[in-house]
């Protein structure tokens, strides 16, 4: 539970390490296959779902300067934070905290890689754990102040990037996923 609200997370670590260990992982709730490709669909440069001039059953999935307020004066921006963990134990529980707390719309967990770094006058090379978080710059600088707050390491890599464009449907999941909860000390 966080103070001031009836809001509780659980994580179930065993069921998201089995999940991640599994090649069988579930598709996302948003998505929606798309028809396979046949000789009534449009060609290229013709009207049709998702192109100009057609109808597309989702939406049009106009892209939107990143740096647009949409129209109302608030600032709209998305900015992607990339961060690396030790392991996918911390960063799951970190990740579900972020998430829960609304400072992020989505945690995108890469699989393991490599880094090579130099750290107390020697070359390191370890197995790390890469994550893409999601957020709009309203809320970039609560969500940094949190994930330094709980990351494991002594000096986590927080790196802000800022997409030149977004899908305008994305951009809008991803303000109404981090608006501030009712009691948010922070009151961003």
């Amino acid at each position: 539970m966080w103070p001031g609200s009836d809001l509780a997370v659980t994580w179930p670590y065993s069921l998201f390490m089995a999940k991640m260990a599994s090649d069988d992982l579930a598709p996302n709730p948003g998505y929606q296959e798309q028809p396979a490709a046949s000789e009534e669909q449009p060609s290229k440069g013709e009207a049709g779902p998702g192109r100009p001039g057609g109808s597309a059953g989702r939406g049009a999935h106009t892209l939107v300067n990143a740096h647009d307020t949409g129209g109302s004066g608030a600032p709209t921006d998305l900015v992607v934070l990339m961060s690396t963990f030790p392991n996918l134990e911390d960063l799951g529980e970190i990740a579900a905290t972020l998430v829960g707390e609304n400072l992020c719309a989505c945690v995108n967990i890469l699989r393991e890689t490599l880094s090579i770094y130099r750290w107390n006058d020697e070359i390191v090379t370890n197995k790390e754990v890469l994550c893409l978080i999601k957020t709009s710059r309203a809320r970039q600088a609560a969500l940094v102040a949190r994930l330094t707050e709980l990351h494991p390491y002594e000096v986590p890599e927080l790196i802000t990037l800022t997409p030149s464009a977004v899908s305008e449907s994305y951009l809008r999941w991803v303000n109404e996923m981090t608006q501030a909860l009712p009691d948010d000390p922070a009151g961003i």
